[in-house]
């Protein structure tokens, strides 16, 4: 099986209505992808439906060379989704750990201890009874232990506070999974520049950024105040630029997404000045 997975023409929807349209997207082993989107843009679903649990209206996944559809064992294997909401067992920790781990072949006992050790999971009560920030923790450090080749995660950081949101950011970005695939949903950009690899944006349906965070630190400047030459977003004192040097630029996501979603020209010109970088040549 090779190792990427391929999104041709997705359209999702629920019965009347269309939820995703003709949406293209690669992913590759060893990025983590960001996606972005307002609430409703269609992130859940589109995580929902590369799990295999919703079925398209047009379009393929290719994952592994495998269909996610035919829910079939090689692919259920390779992958974890953690929803936004879940429903959990009255296991502890431990119990559910042992119940769980023999369907992913890669689990990784050692790895599972140390990420519960570092997210702090609660191991004495059993995690129905856990608060949420406990569940997300211990559900998170089972995930990455499974080293699945695609782990989809969905709003992972909502409702946490910004201690707990430093430990779950670390232990995504420990890389102890250098062959698989991590896409992180969510509308809440803090801290996630510091560990994607790749941005993608989904607004009103479709896919309107997809690019390296590498290419957009190259292809763009973004301002805390003032106004630069070549402006091409200004909100308040913040503003966006094409980068003039040839050093990268620090991303503030959270003003980037809102030009992309706000502003109707902003992503076609973001996306034009993307394919004018020598890196795009190549």
């Amino acid at each position: 099986m090779n190792g990427t997975v391929k999104i041709s023409g997705l359209s999702v929807g629920y019965r009347r209505h269309t939820v995703l349209s003709g949406l293209d997207w690669q992913l590759k082993p060893g990025h983590i992808y960001g996606l972005l989107g307002r609430n409703g843009a269609g992130k859940t679903t589109l995580l929902q439906t590369l799990a295999g649990g919703l079925s398209p209206l047009g379009g393929a996944i290719d994952a592994f060379g495998l269909n996610p559809f035919d829910r079939n064992e090689a692919f259920l294997s390779s992958c974890y989704l953690v929803g936004a909401s879940m429903a959990f067992p009255a296991l502890k920790p431990s119990v559910f750990v042992e119940a769980y781990r023999p369907f992913y072949p890669h689990f990784s006992t050692e790895l599972y201890n140390s990420l519960a050790a570092d997210l702090e999971v609660n191991r004495s009560t059993v995690v129905s009874k856990q608060s949420m920030g406990e569940q997300k923790r211990f559900i998170l450090a089972f995930a990455l232990a499974c080293r699945a080749r695609l782990t989809l995660l969905d709003e992972p950081l909502a409702g946490l506070d910004i201690i707990a949101r430093g430990e779950i950011l670390r232990a995504i970005a420990r890389g102890d999974n250098q062959d698989g695939i991590i896409v992180i949903s969510s509308h809440d950009t803090e801290g996630l520049e510091n560990i994607i690899t790749d941005l993608a944006v989904i607004n009103d349906g479709r896919m309107i950024l997809d690019a390296p965070v590498d290419d957009l630190s190259e292809a763009i400047t973004c301002h805390s105040e003032g106004r630069w030459p070549d402006t091409i977003f200004a909100d308040g004192l913040e503003s966006i630029s094409v980068n003039g040097d040839s050093f990268p630029s620090d991303l503030n996501l959270r003003l980037l997404f809102k030009a992309l979603v706000s502003d109707c020209d902003f992503h076609s010109r973001l996306n034009n000045i993307l394919k004018s970088l020598p890196s795009c040549d190549d």
